[in-house]
């Protein structure tokens, strides 16, 4: 089941991800795939995570006609941090979750755009603060999403 809704959500990923944004919403915009990522490692346990992790990476590089590889690795770092801290990440409160949704989207954009680079600091930094501020405060959504579906699934069981 989780590898069909994973599908679609991966699809979702991609598509929002290579859509084109007018130039306001380039630093309004979450990174998605990290938000992705954090879903399935927190929230599922059987999730084939690294499958994932070469799907949407090489996806990513051939839509976006980028160096082959470096998505990949950017979400194996990804992968690395949110799988250190996965079980502290859900015992926090959703205000640390955020802390540690933001230093996930750190990782994930800094390398991101060291590849990208064209030699502009002060963007490069608006740009890495943006994403991470963007992303990080689409967190509180997922996790009040999440706990009212498992609240769902709680209450069909007792009934």
């Amino acid at each position: 089941m989780f590898w069909f809704q994973n599908l679609w959500m991966s699809l979702l990923v991609l598509i929002l991800t290579v859509l084109p944004l007018p130039v306001f919403l380039i630093y309004f915009w979450p990174c998605l795939p990290v938000l992705f990522f954090f879903i399935i490692n927190v929230y599922q346990e059987r999730a084939i995570v690294n499958m994932w992790i070469w799907f949407i990476g090489l996806s990513l590089d051939l839509l976006q006609n980028s160096y082959l590889g470096y998505h990949v690795i950017a979400l194996l770092v990804l992968n690395f941090f949110i799988s250190q801290y996965r079980h502290r990440f859900l015992l926090s409160p959703i205000a640390q979750q955020v802390i540690f949704v933001m230093f996930g989207a750190l990782i994930y954009s800094s390398i991101n755009e060291a590849f990208d680079w064209h030699g502009n600091g002060y963007q490069f930094t608006l740009r890495i603060v943006a994403i991470v501020l963007a992303t990080a405060l689409q967190w509180p959504w997922i996790a009040i999403w999440q706990r009212n579906k498992r609240q769902n699934v709680y209450n069909r069981r007792i009934i």
